[in-house]
C-alpha cells in the first residue's frame, strides 16, 4: 500500500465491531502508517454512538495513529459544488457524505467505504471496498 487512503465512518464501525474486511484494512493500512481519517469522520464517530470504554480506548488510539484530513477551503468550495450538483440530479447523499467526498477529492486520496451506495454517485472519486483496497 503506497498512498494514504481514507476509511469513512463505515469501515471504522465495522472495525470497531470486529468485522473480518474492517479489521484486516485496518490492520494494513495502519502498519503502513497509510491510514486517513476526515475531520467529518471523527466528528460522527464521536457524537451518538454509545461504545464500551474498550472501544472508545481503541478509537482514541485510532485517532491518534491516522492522518487527520480537515475540511479546509478547497473542500469545503468542493463540498458546495458537489452539494448543488447532487441536489440538481435528485440525487443528494447527506451533508456529512458530501463532505467527506468533498475532502477526498481535495486532497486527490480514494475513499473506503463499506457502504458505497451514496459515494458511486460522486464524480472523480476513487472509491474502494474494505475488500478490495
Amino acid at each position: 500500500m503506497e498512498t494514504l487512503v481514507v476509511a469513512d465512518t463505515s469501515v471504522i464501525v465495522d472495525f470497531l465491531q470486529g468485522r473480518a474486511p474492517a479489521r484486516r484494512f485496518i490492520e494494513e493500512t495502519l502498519a503502513y502508517g497509510r491510514l486517513g481519517l476526515t475531520s467529518i469522520t471523527v466528528f460522527e464517530l464521536c457524537v451518538g454512538l454509545n461504545f464500551t470504554d474498550k472501544r472508545q480506548q481503541a478509537l482514541t488510539q485510532l485517532f491518534r495513529l491516522s492522518t487527520i484530513l480537515p475540511l479546509d477551503y478547497k473542500a469545503a468550495r468542493l463540498a458546495a459544488e458537489l452539494e448543488n450538483d447532487l441536489r440538481a440530479r435528485g440525487e443528494v447523499i447527506g451533508l456529512a457524505d458530501t463532505l467527506i467526498a468533498a475532502i477526498c477529492l481535495a486532497q486527490k486520496r480514494p475513499l473506503v467505504s463499506s457502504n458505497t451506495r451514496h459515494f458511486q454517485r460522486v464524480p472523480g472519486l476513487k472509491l474502494l471496498t474494505p475488500e478490495t483496497a
